[in-house]
């Protein structure tokens, strides 16, 4: 269970203590007075696919906090929507699922603190018309093997809106290998920590713009990671 979901459950929710569902089932799902759903063996992405159709249609969808569904196979653009309309949520992993892309009403999770897309092959593009004002950590990045047997991360482009999402924390991967200019709005991130960030290393240029943006954050920044495309 990532670390994240022990703190919620800890402080905002006091999940683990009402809900009525399994332990290897409790780690995906989360609200203020618990959820009332038992399943016996909910060991499969069939397992857990079923209980999102069953929870989409019921009072206790909108309720949800948080939302875990690391390795779960087999997601399509209805459950995606469908995730949109969970207007509490705050932390959401699509992380090791086979997600391709985030549907347009994903900025209606104006709670969101935390989206997990790493380990996806969502496309570059996902991001583009993000904008989640109370997101502190995007997260994203899936290393592929080139041609030439290097490890490489493909990742999504810098959301549009990223200088006014001021209370990102975490910003990594993301690429601005095909715009280095996309990365003038990281400067407006004051409460940034920790960035990673692809650059075309057949370019000039990008790390110059990339260090003039890092100098504005008043040395927040406390970890830097880079990568070549």
């Amino acid at each position: 269970m990532h670390p994240k979901i022990h703190h919620f459950l800890a402080t905002d929710v006091g999940f683990m203590k009402d809900t009525c569902l399994p332990l290897d089932l409790a780690h995906h799902f989360s609200r203020n007075s618990g959820i009332a759903l038992e399943l016996e063996q909910p060991s499969s992405s069939n397992d857990i696919l079923s209980l999102l159709d069953s929870l989409a249609g019921s009072d206790q969808w909108k309720l949800l906090k948080v939302l875990d569904l690391e390795g779960c196979k087999g997601l399509t653009k209805k459950h995606l929507k469908n995730i949109c309309n969970i207007l509490l949520l705050k932390y959401l992993s699509l992380r090791d699922t086979d997600a391709t892309q985030l549907p347009k009403q994903i900025n209606k999770l104006h709670c969101l603190e935390t989206l997990d897309i790493r380990q996806t092959k969502t496309r570059a593009c996902a991001t583009n018309s993000i904008f989640l004002p109370m997101l502190k950590h995007l997260l994203a990045g899936n290393k592929v093997v080139s041609h030439r047997f290097m490890d490489m991360v493909e990742t999504v482009q810098l959301p549009s809106g990223t200088r006014r999402m001021k209370r990102l924390e975490i910003l990594s991967y993301v690429d601005a290998s095909r715009n280095v200019d996309d990365l003038i709005d990281i400067g407006q991130l004051l409460h940034l920590r920790k960035l990673g960030v692809i650059l075309d290393g057949r370019r000039t240029g990008g790390l110059a713009v990339l260090f003039q943006q890092i100098e504005k954050l008043h040395g927040c920044l406390h970890a830097l990671c880079l990568n070549k495309s």
